[in-house]
């Protein structure tokens, strides 16, 4: 990768690409896939990172997060996390795993 470059050549965003869809909570494929996908891109270096910290991190540790329902005790997380939530909001994610809608790439 290039000095400073942003997190966007091929080979780091396919297993970013896999470790977000292929989640133990299908809520979580939804949220952190779609985000990748429209989002990512726009973070700074530094959110790039961080949000493939969180990628790695379990779903049961990560969706309370994320839907609000706990906060992360560490705040160099806090603003991805923050984005996170207000993405999952403005797609209709809600702390109810039945509110997801399934992804166009996951169905049939």
């Amino acid at each position: 990768m290039r000095n400073g470059a942003a997190l966007t050549e091929g080979a780091v965003i396919s297993r970013l690409r896999w470790r977000c869809t292929r989640r133990a909570m299908l809520e979580m494929d939804l949220l952190l896939g779609r985000f990748l996908e429209e989002e990512f891109p726009a973070l700074s270096l530094e959110e790039q990172k961080i949000f493939m910290e969180l990628a790695d991190r379990e779903d049961a540790q990560l969706w309370p997060w994320v839907s609000g329902k706990e906060e992360c005790a560490d705040i160099r997380l806090f603003p991805v996390i923050q984005r996170l939530r207000r993405y999952g909001e403005k797609r209709g994610a809600r702390a109810d795993p039945a509110s997801v809608s399934p992804s166009p790439a996951r169905q049939p």
